[in-house]
């Protein structure tokens, strides 16, 4: 937005008292961006809710729903066994700042390395939209392994189509202290 205005006086200025924008016309929201964003962090074993990394989810439009309803990781740590699946935890954030305020309480499954997060049903906003995927470190986790994970391709289901195109693997980590 720009304005260019001409001054009556030319020592007083000029004020803009109000602007108004009007929106004249409705998009139908839809899924512009997604990508993996790697927490490079150093974890305790015997710990709860451990960022591991955040899916960032970009809509545009106006109208309709996006609904994120289910996602899969697959883990790529030293060991699964460190980590407590059933104790995994996704959380909704608007920025890239972590807040455990909004928890979104999946079905969660897994199946060798893949771990299924069913049941989201998340409605998606108009900008980013961050999801956090949390693990718990079991106490018998061994120092210096790795944790961590990717997507792979369509593992992620928003309104019953599948993201992303191929897989994502960032090149970050996180290690167990």
């Amino acid at each position: 937005i720009a304005f260019e205005v001409t001054s009556q006086n030319i020592s007083w200025g000029v004020c803009i008292d109000d602007i108004l924008l009007e929106e004249k016309g409705n998009l139908q929201r839809q899924v512009e961006s997604l990508s993996l964003i790697q927490n490079n962090y150093f974890i305790p074993s015997n710990s709860n809710t451990n960022p591991l990394g955040i899916i960032s989810i970009g809509i545009s439009g106006n109208t309709g729903a996006q609904t994120l309803k289910a996602l899969s990781v697959e883990y790529t740590g030293t060991d699964i066994n460190d980590i407590n699946i059933n104790n995994s935890e996704i959380f909704y954030t608007r920025d890239t700042i972590f807040s455990t305020e909004i928890k979104i309480t999946p079905t969660i499954s897994n199946t060798s390395n893949t771990i299924t997060f069913a049941d989201l049903n998340y409605t998606l906003q108009t900008g980013e939209n961050y999801i956090w995927i949390c693990s718990s470190i079991k106490p018998s986790a061994a120092h210096n392994n790795i944790a961590d994970f990717k997507l792979l391709q369509n593992s992620i289901n928003i309104s019953d189509v599948l993201f992303p195109g191929g897989a994502i693997e960032p090149s970050g980590y996180s290690t167990i202290e």
